[in-house]
């Protein structure tokens, strides 16, 4: 029985093995490509393959043709969690007949060197140094949007994209569309990279819109499926050879929390199947990569490669132990991630072991629910704000109760005065979901202070 607060899943017994003879991993310095399956399994084989992983929350979509449709044929809510045979590589499914809603191939970019106020810049400066410079005269436009696909209705494709190459922003998908995008963009041949990332500094000034630079998955327990200063993020880059070269970086496919990602699979199964990496890129035309994992620590890419290490030996344990189990006819435990072997979890703590003191003191005298109390935990800290949100709320009522008791005995005078004291109380409570935000709240509130 499933705890309270957890999804029950289902488990197969014949589903145990698929990673057993995984080969060893590849470091990032070489290919990281990873052998296809050979042999596509029929529909009648995966009908019956179970979700070994408890199964995320998805709200329900009119448009979702995966609850209409399984991808093998059979029900919804039994679509494969393995994505690996047992020789460690991954499974290759039916092929949907799509006829002209196939991924395209998106055109190349020229590289050009703008001019800027009658100079030459060779590269796009920092944000706050950028002010004049439009990002999109480095980068050429494509020529048009990449063709919508995926899906078996024609008319409502699944995927589809704006002119940047971006899909279309008001789109999220479950985990099965998810899984499934990733698996035909794989079996097709197109190129799909899933860098692991920070959150920009001024990425608003280079993607406008917030939901493209939201989480896409249905699942998200953020508000908006906003992407926060302090959580670490995929993007799903259909062009990597072209990143900073012909193509902007801050355009992309779209992005998912790191934790939404974990939450959905096992990330050791994708790391091996698909080219999910740490984003450590140089961008020959951008000052420096303010996406990257490696942008305030080196060292967070050895802890990457130490986490896939301890993972994959933990798996093949886990394996042994579940043949053992399955000889003996006992029942065959789930594999089950501790919160301290997550990858968000690893990465977090390592940045703020790296850190600064000066930040972290910061951090105490503010109080606030930051990142060295979350640790990249979203779940957990969305169920944090929600409750400040609700003191808060039940805070204001209260003045609101005492300010009505006290509305007769106010003067003409103190009434004028009442806005700014008001005002004032507000900016004391308020708080902010942005660390590097919060940082620039206090300051401002700071020095209103000395000039009053």
């Amino acid at each position: 029985p499933a705890s309270a607060g957890q999804v029950p899943f289902n488990y197969d017994d014949d589903s145990v093995n698929f990673l057993y003879s995984l080969p060893l991993y590849t470091p990032l310095t070489t290919s990281q490509s990873i052998p296809r399956s050979v042999s596509a399994a029929t529909p009648s084989a995966t009908a019956t393959t179970r979700l070994v992983h408890p199964k995320p929350r998805s709200p329900p979509c009119p448009a979702d043709f995966i609850n209409r449709h399984s991808l093998s044929g059979g029900p919804a809510d039994v679509n494969p969690y393995n994505i690996l045979n047992r020789q460690g590589v991954f499974k290759a499914s039916a092929p949907i007949p799509s006829l002209y809603l196939t991924p395209a191939h998106t055109p190349s970019r020229d590289l050009t060197t703008p001019v800027v106020n009658g100079k030459i810049l060779k590269r796009i400066p920092k944000p706050a140094k950028a002010k004049d410079v439009d990002a999109s005269d480095w980068y050429d436009s494509l020529h048009e949007a990449p063709a919508p696909w995926g899906g078996h209705d024609h008319t409502k494709p699944m995927f589809q994209y704006n002119k940047e190459g971006e899909l279309q922003p008001h789109l999220r998908f479950t985990r099965e569309q998810i899984l499934y995008y990733i698996r035909e963009r794989k079996q097709r041949g197109l190129p799909l990279t899933l860098w692991i990332q920070n959150v920009p500094h001024g990425c608003k000034t280079r993607v406008g819109d917030d939901r493209l630079r939201a989480c896409r998955w249905s699942g998200c327990p953020a508000y908006k499926g906003t992407i926060l200063k302090g959580f670490w993020r995929v993007c799903f880059d259909e062009r990597p050879e072209t990143s900073g070269k012909q193509h902007d970086p801050y355009h992309n496919a779209g992005y998912m929390h790191l934790w939404c990602m974990d939450r959905c699979f096992d990330l050791l199964e994708i790391a091996q199947a698909f080219d999910l990496k740490p984003d450590t890129r140089y961008f020959e035309k951008e000052e420096r990569n303010p996406m990257a994992m490696t942008r305030d620590h080196d060292e967070l890419v050895m802890e990457f490669e130490d986490w896939r290490t301890s993972q994959q030996a933990a798996y093949e344990e886990w394996q042994r132990s579940s043949e053992t189990n399955k000889m003996m006819g006992l029942p065959v435990q789930n594999r089950q991630v501790g919160r301290e072997a997550k990858l968000w979890y690893v990465l977090t703590t390592k940045h703020l072991a790296l850190e600064t003191p000066v930040r972290s003191n910061m951090r105490k005298k503010r109080n606030g629910i930051s990142i060295d109390k979350h640790k990249g935990d979203l779940d957990w800290y969305v169920e944090r704000i929600n409750e400040k949100k609700v003191s808060k709320k039940g805070h204001s009522v209260i003045e609101e109760l005492d300010s009505d008791d006290e509305e007769g005995r106010q003067t003409p005078a103190s009434r004028a005065v009442r806005p700014s004291i008001a005002k004032r109380k507000r900016e004391e409570y308020e708080f902010d979901d942005n660390d590097n935000a919060s940082q620039c709240q206090t300051a401002t509130w700071n020095k209103r202070a000395k000039q009053s």
